[in-house]
C-alpha cells in the first residue's frame, strides 16, 4: 500500500496559496516529539478526537485546519472512512474562500436543496472545479454529481490538476498500471510530477481507481498546496530535507535545538529567525543564540516558561552549509518538577481539597471514578461521589461518608492528564483530625459588597479586621471600607469603590482565628458578571502599525459580547484586496502598538466570522476591558495584516 507522507515546507518553492497554511501565526509543519533529560509528551496538534498525536496524516490535517479547508466544528476527523465527492468539494470551496451560493434552482438532478452539501457543490461548479457527469453543467439535463459517491485516485488527481492549475511535466517515471491510453493518464502522471500520488512500496502501481479515505484526501490535498516538484522534493535518492530533530530544556530559560544538516552559521546565530509560542498563548522572546556545533544551537529566552505546559518552536528561512533553505516547526513539553500531588486538605469530614503541581485536563480532572480514598488500618474504600473543578490545579472531591478522626488515609489520583497531555497517577497520605480552616465560598452580592464563608467559626474581633483582607483585580487592590461578622462562619466586606461586571477577582483573607485558637489564611476567586459589557470595533489600514501605504479600500466592522462564558464575536470584512484571508486573530495591544497572538479567527473562507473566544484568563479579561486588545486581519497581498481595529467598549 502506498505510504502517504507530508514534506517539510521549502520557501523556494512558494504556492501563492501556501501563505496561507505557513504564516507566522498559524504555522503548523512538521511537528515531533522533542526529546529532553526526562520523557516527553507528544503534543497532539488537532482538536480532532479520533487523530492520535503522532498520526502520519496528523501534519496535514493541523496544516489545513489553519488555512480554514477543514471545519472546526467537527469534532473528528473520520481518517477511515471513504472520502465523498461532496467531502473533497466542500474541501476545494473552503480551501479558496468562494462565497457560498445556493440558486433557487438545482444545477444538479441528484443534488437538492434539503442536503447539507448543495452550497458546496453549487459553489464549486460556478467556480469551474467541476462540471458534472459527462461536463453536463449547463449544458444538458439530466446532470448528476453523485456527492454521495467515493471518490478514486484518477478522480482525485483531476480535481487537484485543476484546483491548482498544475503542469503536466513528465519528470516522474509512469506508473506500471497507469495506461497511457487511459483518460486519467496525463491527471496521474501529473499529480506524480508535484509529489501527490507516488505509487505503493513494493509493486510501485498507483491504482487508479481505487478509493481513499479521508486520511488520504487530507494528505492529498496537503500536497498539493505546497507545489512540490518530483526530483527536487520527492523521488528516487532525493536527500531527506533539513528539519529539527530534537529540543532539549535546559531551563526554564533556556532550549537546546538540534538540527538533522549542518547549518550556515550565520543563519543558525540570527535570533529573528527563531520564534517561541506557547501552544494557544503568549509569544516568549528569543533573545540570543550561541552555536554549540554545526548543528546545534542554544537559544536563551526573554521570559520563563512554564511546568508541563505544550511550546511550539518554529525556524524560518534557516540555510544549511550546503546551501538548502528550509522551515520547520516542533512541539515539546517543558516537563518543570513533574506532575505530583501537592497538598490534600479536609475542608470537611466529607469533603477533601487536592491541588496539584500542574494545570490539568479538566475533561478527566472532574472524573470522580479516578480518585480512590482508602484507610491505611483496614484497606476500606470510600468512594468519591463528585469531582469539582475549583480552578486549573485544584479539584473538590465530596466523599460518599465522613472520614473517621485520628485516622490515616491514602488518596490516590489515577490516570489524570495535564493540559498538556502528560498523564499521571500519584498518591499522598493525609490524616483526618479535623477539617482545616478554609474559605469555601466567595461571591458579590453587589457592586460594592462580598461574602465569603468559612468552614469553621471565626474569632469576631479577628474576623472584623479590614486590613486583615485585600480584594484585587486588574492588577490593582480595591479599597475596602470595614469587615462585618454576619455569622460565626460568614464574613461580608464593604467596598469603597465598585467592581466592574465580567472582570475576575482575588479575595485573599491572612491570619484569621478560629474560636479554638487555629490561625490560618486563604483565598479564593470570583467573576463579578452581573451583566453582559459589549464591544465594538471599526477595522482599517489605517491603524496598521506601520500603515498600509498605499492605503487599502477594505474595512470591517464587529461587535462583541462577554459573558461568564467568553466573548462572543460577529466580525464582517469588505473590500478585501483581491486575495483570500490567511489568518485573522485577536492581539494583546494598546493602540498603535503591536503585540503578541491570543486567540484565532476563523473566517471560514469567507468574509464574516462568527464565534466564541471561550476560557479567557484573568489577564484576557483585564485586557479586553483595559481595550488593550485589538483585531489584525492577514490577507495574501498584505501577510502582516490588511486591516486592523481596536476592540472598544459601546
Amino acid at each position: 500500500m502506498e505510504r502517504i507522507e507530508s514534506f517539510a515546507y521549502r520557501p523556494s518553492f512558494l504556492f501563492t496559496f501556501l501563505a496561507t497554511l505557513f504564516t507566522a501565526s498559524v504555522a503548523i509543519l512538521l511537528i515531533l516529539v522533542a526529546t529532553t533529560g526526562r520523557a516527553h509528551a507528544q503534543a497532539r496538534q488537532t482538536h480532532y478526537s479520533d487523530i492520535e498525536a503522532g498520526a502520519w496524516y496528523e501534519d496535514a490535517a493541523a496544516a489545513l485546519l489553519a488555512s480554514g479547508a477543514l471545519d472546526r466544528s467537527e469534532s473528528r476527523l473520520r481518517p477511515g472512512d471513504l472520502a465523498t465527492r461532496a467531502e473533497v468539494m466542500k474541501m476545494l470551496v473552503h480551501l479558496y474562500g468562494h462565497t457560498l451560493i445556493s440558486p433557487s434552482r438545482p444545477s444538479f438532478d441528484d443534488v437538492p436543496r434539503t442536503t447539507w452539501y448543495y452550497p458546496y457543490v453549487e459553489t464549486a461548479a460556478r467556480a469551474g472545479l467541476i462540471r458534472g457527469d459527462k461536463n453536463c453543467y449547463e449544458q444538458f439535463r439530466p446532470c448528476t454529481a453523485r456527492p454521495a459517491d467515493g471518490v478514486n485516485r484518477a478522480e482525485m488527481a483531476i480535481l487537484l490538476g485543476r484546483a491548482y492549475a498544475l503542469s503536466y511535466d513528465a519528470t516522474a517515471p509512469v506508473f506500471p498500471d497507469n495506461r497511457r491510453n487511459a483518460w486519467y493518464f496525463e491527471p496521474i502522471q501529473t499529480a506524480a510530477d508535484h509529489c501527490i500520488l507516488q505509487g505503493d512500496d513494493r509493486t510501485g502501481n498507483v491504482r487508479p481507481a481505487a478509493f481513499m479515505n479521508r486520511a488520504e484526501m487530507v494528505a492529498m490535498f496537503h500536497r498539493a498546496s505546497q507545489n512540490l516538484e518530483y526530483g527536487i522534493d520527492c523521488g528516487d535518492d532525493i536527500p531527506a530535507a533539513a528539519e529539527i530533530i530534537s529540543v532539549t530544556t535546559t531551563t526554564d530559560r533556556r532550549i537546546r535545538v538540534r538540527f538533522s544538516a549542518d547549518l550556515d552559521s550565520s543563519f543558525a546565530n540570527d535570533a529573528f529567525r527563531y520564534a517561541l509560542m506557547r501552544v494557544g498563548g503568549n509569544t516568549i522572546d528569543v533573545t540570543d543564540v550561541a552555536s554549540v556545533d554545526d548543528r546545534t544551537v542554544d537559544l536563551a529566552l526573554g521570559s520563563a516558561m512554564s511546568a508541563d505546559v505544550s511550546y511550539r518552536l518554529t525556524v524560518r528561512d534557516m540555510e544549511t552549509a550546503d546551501g538548502r533553505v528550509f522551515a520547520d516547526s516542533i512541539t515539546f513539553v517543558f516537563p518543570g518538577m513533574g506532575v505530583e500531588i501537592s497538598t490534600i486538605t479536609v475542608r470537611e469530614p466529607d469533603m477533601v481539597r487536592v491541588r496539584f503541581t500542574a494545570d490539568l485536563d479538566l475533561g478527566r480532572a472532574d472524573d470522580a471514578f479516578r480518585y480512590l480514598v482508602r484507610r491505611d488500618a483496614d484497606g476500606n474504600v470510600i468512594d468519591v461521589d463528585r469531582a469539582v473543578i475549583v480552578d486549573d490545579r485544584t479539584v473538590d472531591l465530596e466523599l460518599a461518608r465522613s472520614l473517621t478522626g485520628q485516622m490515616r488515609y491514602t488518596l490516590t489520583a489515577e490516570k489524570l492528564r495535564t493540559d498538556a497531555g502528560v498523564e499521571f497517577t500519584d498518591s499522598a497520605t493525609l490524616i483526618m483530625d479535623e477539617a482545616s480552616p478554609a474559605m469555601i465560598s466567595v461571591f458579590a452580592l453587589s457592586p460594592t459588597r462580598i461574602q465569603m464563608t468559612f468552614n469553621a467559626d471565626l474569632d469576631e474581633g479577628r474576623a472584623e479586621q479590614s486590613f486583615r483582607y485585600r480584594v484585587s483585580g486588574n492588577s490593582r487592590n480595591l479599597p475596602i471600607a470595614f469587615a462585618d461578622r454576619t455569622s460565626s462562619r460568614v464574613v461580608e466586606l464593604t467596598l469603597n469603590e465598585a467592581l466592574q461586571a465580567q472582570r475576575e477577582y482575588l479575595v485573599i483573607a491572612a491570619d484569621l482565628l478560629t474560636e479554638d485558637g487555629v490561625q490560618f489564611s486563604d483565598d479564593g476567586t470570583f467573576l463579578y458578571a452581573p451583566s453582559a459589557v459589549r464591544f465594538r470595533v471599526m477595522l482599517s489600514g489605517q491603524w496598521q502599525v506601520p500603515a498600509i501605504i498605499p492605503s487599502t479600500s477594505a474595512t470591517g466592522t464587529g461587535t462583541f459580547t462577554l459573558t461568564a462564558s467568553g466573548l462572543a464575536y460577529d466580525i464582517t470584512v469588505r473590500n478585501l484586496s483581491g486575495s483570500l484571508i490567511t489568518a485573522a486573530h485577536f492581539h494583546r495591544g494598546s493602540l498603535g502598538t503591536n503585540g503578541p497572538v491570543l486567540e484565532p479567527i476563523n473566517f471560514n473562507g469567507g468574509t464574516r466570522a462568527t464565534g466564541t473566544w471561550s476560557g479567557l484568563t484573568t489577564d484576557e479579561r483585564d485586557d479586553l476591558l483595559n481595550e488593550d486588545i485589538y483585531v489584525n486581519v492577514h490577507t495574501q497581498a498584505h501577510p502582516d495584516g490588511e486591516i486592523r481595529g481596536q476592540v472598544e467598549q459601546e
